[in-house]
């Protein structure tokens, strides 16, 4: 019996810390997206040839949220469309298998 790895958005996906670990996700199996308005362009092209999709803010269809500590304010990027949160955490401790 297998389980479906949850689908994780990363805000701030560009930066230092969450670039890279948005990579280790995915090699990990995990379907990953993220966000970040100041990606540079080689990191946004490693992203997306990784299979990452990035967008300036928006997430959809996601079953957690991992937010860079260089943001200041992320509760309003972690609401969904239907005005519940996501579950969204600063760090990142265990994940769900």
């Amino acid at each position: 019996m297998t389980s479906e790895l949850p689908k994780l958005h990363l805000i701030g996906v560009g930066g230092s810390g969450m670039f890279p670990l948005a990579l280790l996700l995915r090699q990990a199996g995990y379907e990953v997206s993220g966000s970040d308005s100041n990606c540079s362009k080689e990191r946004l092209d490693l992203l997306l040839a990784n299979g990452i999709r990035v967008q300036a803010a928006a997430m959809r269809d996601v079953d957690g949220v991992i937010v860079s500590p260089a943001i200041p304010d992320p509760m309003p990027s972690c609401v969904r469309p239907d005005a519940t949160a996501y579950p969204c955490k600063r760090e990142l401790g265990r994940l769900p298998n």
